[in-house]
């Protein structure tokens, strides 16, 4: 992943080429998806890859992170499947680009609106 500039927040920024790049590193399998044993060991393994998803580079259960991505995780796997597809990813980014500016960009949330 030379020469690509990952940032902490950037997930929404994210260009079509830098998606397609970090998508294919964390679909370890090559079967078009990520799952979440894929994501967490990305995440060991790539910091600049978690810190992209915004999610911290040790994802454990005992400091509440595991509990993050699997909110994060869940959020964006819109047909509950358990896995990320290429789809899912990129229409989760145009949601998180279409965030109000200065705001993180963060899962949509599911269900209804909070009360």
């Amino acid at each position: 992943m030379a020469g690509v500039e990952l940032r902490r927040g950037s997930l929404a920024e994210a260009s079509y080429e830098t998606l397609k790049q970090v998508f294919a590193l964390c679909d370890t399998d090559g079967n078009g998806c990520i799952n979440k044993r894929e994501l967490i060991k990305v995440c060991r393994s790539r910091p600049k890859i978690a810190h992209f998803f915004g999610l911290p580079e040790h994802i454990r259960q005992e400091d509440g992170s595991r509990g993050l991505m699997e909110q994060w995780f869940q959020r964006i796997d819109s047909n509950d499947d358990r896995e990320i597809s290429w789809d899912e990813m990129v229409a989760f980014c145009k949601e998180a680009s279409a965030a109000a500016p200065g705001r993180a960009a963060r899962p949509p949330a599911r269900g209804p609106p909070p009360r």
